[in-house]
């Protein structure tokens, strides 16, 4: 069975960005995002967009193709940040390694061993923390966003 993410449209400036009328708009976005939240990633979701005024197929079309379009532009920003991301936390990880070798390097200097021990840890935890948690949070984000792209919209 399908979710269904009811929308209601009392005019045209219900859908569209104050500042670019090409453009979702952000209210409209983030309503959307949180409907879906409870729903399965490999869920079925169905739009049903109901107008309280007249709208035309030019328009429907358009709706249709700023909520694909704008998910998919979030998708896309969302993977080259995650690849940045990626790299950033493998080089922490990295730099935690290497201040472990500091520590073994200056083993008869106790404050500046203590030091380099207790930096190496903290950046070695913090790139593993990164790239687990952070990382399976930015996935399931983009699973969802993907999922909007592909469900269907129906007017009522």
């Amino acid at each position: 069975m399908a979710n269904i993410i009811k929308i209601n449209l009392n005019e045209k400036s219900d859908y569209v960005s104050k500042f670019n009328n090409n453009i979702l708009s952000s209210e409209l976005n983030q309503y959307i995002l949180e409907e879906c939240k409870g729903y399965s990633l490999g869920s079925e979701i169905v739009m049903e967009i109901s107008c309280n005024y007249e709208m035309n197929s030019s328009e429907k079309g358009k709706i249709i193709d700023m909520i694909r379009s704008g998910f998919g532009t979030e998708i896309s920003e969302m993977l080259v940040n995650r690849k940045r991301n990626i790299i950033i936390d493998i080089f922490v990880f990295i730099a935690g390694i290497f201040a472990i070798i500091a520590n073994i390097i200056f083993s008869d200097f106790p404050i500046i061993s203590e030091f380099t021990l207790v930096v190496s840890w903290v950046l070695i935890w913090e790139g593993v923390h990164d790239l687990i948690f952070h990382g399976f949070k930015n996935k399931v984000d983009i699973e969802r966003k993907r999922q909007l792209t592909k469900c269907k919209i129906i007017f009522k």
